[in-house]
């Protein structure tokens, strides 16, 4: 089983948080399989809908959006600059 949450929303980019559950069929256990953040981007401004936060794990997930855009910023800036051609 997976969730998704969208956890930010900037103008042109959604950011979302997938975790991946297993089942062990014999005893109905769950277990963290893995999970990611994933990030969309269009290269164009989109008018993206407001997010709504409906839970308190999506709420937790959202309040760190900022502090991982920044991160995120500073590490693409970071990068050498590679041809296109």
């Amino acid at each position: 089983m997976y969730h998704s949450i969208v956890t930010g929303a900037g103008k042109r980019s959604l950011e979302v948080f997938t975790r991946i559950v297993g089942e062990r069929m014999a005893t109905g256990e769950h277990y963290l399989v893995g999970y990611a953040w994933l990030s969309f981007v269009t290269p164009e401004p989109a008018a993206l809908p407001t997010l709504t936060i409906d839970d308190d794990f999506g709420a937790q997930l959202h309040a760190g959006y900022a502090q991982r855009r920044a991160a995120n910023a500073a590490a693409r800036a970071a990068l050498p600059t590679l041809p296109l051609d």
